[in-house]
């Protein structure tokens, strides 16, 4: 499972490094052109983007559909199938100069992550018992921050001496191994257990739905879910931000090695961050300072870019948001579920529709403003909406950090 969850992560990461420096490369050549307004290649990823969030809804009611249907060790082989042969197809057609290639590869990246992580989730489930996975888990999830590194390191070593087709190969590679292990994977044999697990399943379907009523009644669970939706914002600010200076400095293979080192130094982050300060920040400093130590350092961040708009001060800003996010950030949140009521229900809506809702206002609100702020000097103030975002985050944080202070 560790090797699943490594494998599955490190193809995304592989993915989402060619796809991001592909597809603003090709735009950085060309103008991308709608409704007779020209679009700059950070506002067309906005599109993508939209796209991906789109796209995530549909593959989210499939999965929701199949998964009580079919065993999941057989849906998984089919849906690691599936992504085989679309892999395959995107290699064999892939046009560097074609922009319906260029936008079939930026969608296969999330399609892929969006598609398998949950499918193997449910794999898991399926194969241990809930006390096993109890133990296991923190080490499977240690195998996706790893994958991640080491997908997001390859790509950077190896840029300049493999092409497009040859990285989804590397890809149809390691999904056919993984294919070869999932089949020596066994499930539950307990019949006790396995009615556990299905039952556990449809009552993950149907707490989403339940979790509307529980989430605004509560205070405590509301201010989670402002979480959620705060951070998408910043994030999508940073991002837009960071791809816009990187598309106006850097060109060609320039672009797509920064893009590389950039994602590259997100997953190494992830991994030191995880390994050394989470553990030690949620059981010493207390999950109120470690709550506000994210949006702290991208208020900061946010700060040196609007007074020294520079492309290293951009690219730090995605190293810190992902980096610590993945980690510290993602791990501090979950810990604040402990105590809630109807923690189940709740985290089933905020997880299902909140995230996917924060994306697509993320991305409108970007696309607005950005029609705003197009030259490189007037990027930075878009600092000023992050900084006064990140405000509502930190009073946020800090409240749930309290509350939770004084009930646990």
């Amino acid at each position: 499972m560790f090797f699943h969850f490594f494998s599955i992560i490190a193809i995304f990461w592989i993915l989402k490094t060619l796809k991001k420096g592909t597809f603003i490369a090709f735009y950085d050549a060309q103008n991308f052109e709608l409704f007779n307004h020209v679009f700059s290649p950070a506002q067309t990823e906005i599109f993508a983007k939209g796209f991906n969030v789109l796209n995530s809804i549909v593959v989210m009611l499939v999965i929701s559909i199949c998964s009580g249907i079919f065993k999941q060790k057989k849906f998984f082989l089919v849906m690691n199938s599936i992504m085989i042969l679309f892999l395959a197809t995107t290699a064999l057609a892939f046009n560097p100069h074609s922009e319906l290639s260029v936008w079939n590869l930026y969608l296969l990246g999330d399609l892929y992550v969006m598609t398998m992580v949950p499918c193997f989730l449910s794999f898991l489930n399926d194969s241990v018992s809930s006390s096993t996975a109890k133990r296991l888990y923190g080490f499977i999830c240690l195998g996706g921050v790893v994958g991640g590194a080491f997908g997001s390191s390859s790509v950077r070593g190896f840029i300049d001496k493999l092409q497009i087709t040859d990285w989804l190969f590397v890809c149809i590679g390691i999904s056919i191994v993984l294919t070869l292990l999932s089949l020596t994977t066994k499930t539950l044999d307990c019949e006790k257990d396995i009615i556990a697990v299905k039952g556990e399943r449809m009552n993950d379907q149907t707490s989403a739905l339940r979790g509307v009523k529980k989430v605004f009644s509560s205070s405590y669970l509301t201010g989670i879910m402002l979480l959620v939706f705060l951070y998408e914002i910043v994030s999508a600010t940073i991002d837009f931000q960071f791809t816009s200076l990187t598309s106006m400095t850097l060109s060609g293979s320039e672009l797509k090695g920064h893009f590389a080192s950039v994602y590259t130094m997100i997953n190494w982050v992830a991994v030191c961050v995880q390994f050394v300060l989470t553990p030690v920040l949620l059981t010493k400093a207390g999950i109120r300072t470690t709550l506000l130590i994210l949006p702290a350092l991208l208020a900061i961040g946010s700060s040196a870019f609007l007074c020294f708009p520079f492309l290293m001060i951009a690219s730090l800003l995605p190293i810190v948001d992902n980096g610590l996010n993945y980690s510290l950030n993602q791990s501090a949140r979950e810990v604040l579920y402990t105590i809630a009521p109807s923690r189940y229900s709740a985290k089933a809506f905020i997880d299902v529709f909140v995230n996917r809702f924060a994306k697509i206002v993320a991305l409108v609100l970007i696309m607005g403003v950005s029609l705003i702020f197009v030259e490189a000097d007037s990027l930075r103030w878009l600092s000023l909406f992050a900084l006064f975002i990140l405000s509502i985050w930190m009073f946020v944080a800090s409240y749930l950090g309290k509350q939770f202070e004084e009930k646990r």
